[in-house]
């Protein structure tokens, strides 16, 4: 019998070594290395190093596994707190040869959410604990070839833009608020209070605040913003938040540049909104927003801008 039960054993692993799926994650991504990758909801390793092209199986900086036959639940998350999307969240590998799983340079589009990675007591999620600072970024150069898909900094394109953009409405709300500064308008100057509700979805967040304006001017003029209030970041938590901006108006449009304050919160923007306000009466309104900016995360001097916003906002004023 214990001949027949150690037999049995073996052939049992014997079974599994022969259908056993060897999986290999790479990456080209390497201005936000290290990336820490899930399977099952399990931390299985880390990728430390970026190649231009498929590297070998096993190679140094790559994470290899072996896996059950099946599918399987994958995450994986950058050393700032971001969570891969470039893939359908479940692998399923094949079981005749390697299987090399790439995890593309750019597509680390908003912070983790997956209760398991925000748990896990060795991720730290903003990239200034020990798990961040213990490793080195290494990009592997000798193996560039002429045919490499690097496409270079996509969050550096995406601020160029953004800056070039910010800079020609912010001055052409300029122009056309001095231009009609003294036209007459029974609705300005006035100072007015109000709640608004804004969502972030860069980094999955809803804002709550209390806001306070004041508007200067006349047809054309220029606003004074303030808001403070909490914050929700879905999966992560509620956080103060405070802001704080000034821009150029238009009748009842405005262009306004605002800047959330790294004040008792590690999450930051910047964004150019545009917004309108519907009086209903002489004094009460509704206000619409939709902005374009970058978010980040860190303190006074130390923010890492990697994250793409468009923020939507609605709100009530009451104009004093």
């Amino acid at each position: 019998m214990k001949k027949f039960l150690l037999s049995f054993i073996l052939l049992l692993g014997a079974a599994f070594a022969l259908s056993a799926q060897e999986v290999c994650f790479w990456t080209n991504e390497y201005k936000t290395l290290p990336l820490r990758v899930y399977i099952d909801g399990q931390y299985v390793g880390d990728v430390t190093a970026a190649y231009d092209r498929t590297p070998e199986y096993g190679a140094e900086g790559t994470l290899s596994v072996v896996l059950a036959p099946g599918s399987h639940d994958v995450a994986a998350v950058n050393a700032y707190g971001y969570e891969y999307d470039g893939w359908p969240g479940t692998i399923r590998p094949s079981e005749d040869r390697v299987n090399y799983i790439k995890i593309r340079k750019g597509r680390f589009p908003r912070y983790a959410t997956v209760d398991y990675i925000v748990m896990d007591p060795y991720w730290y999620g903003y990239g200034y604990g020990p798990y961040y600072h213990r490793h080195h970024h290494r990009h592997d150069s000798p193996r560039r070839s002429s045919s490499s898909d690097d496409d270079g900094d996509l969050n550096a394109e995406y601020a160029v833009g953004l800056a070039a953009t910010a800079v020609t409405l912010f001055v052409t709300g300029m122009v056309g608020s001095i231009i009609n500064w003294n036209y007459p308008d029974s609705r300005f100057p006035y100072i007015a209070a109000g709640l608004k509700t804004e969502y972030l979805p860069g980094v999955n967040a809803l804002r709550n605040v209390a806001r306070v304006k004041a508007r200067i001017g006349n047809y054309g003029g220029m606003s004074f913003i303030g808001e403070a209030g909490e914050a929700l970041y879905f999966g992560q938590g509620w956080e103060p938040t405070f802001a704080a901006g000034f821009g150029w108006c238009y009748g009842a449009f405005e262009v306004d540049f605002r800047y959330q304050l790294p004040y008792l919160s590690t999450h930051q923007f910047a964004s150019l909104d545009f917004s309108y306000d519907w009086f209903l009466t002489d004094h009460f309104a509704i206000d619409f927003g939709l902005g374009l900016g970058l978010s980040g995360n860190g303190d006074w001097g130390g923010t890492r801008w990697d994250g793409v916003e468009v923020p939507i906002s609605i709100g009530v004023q009451y104009a004093f």
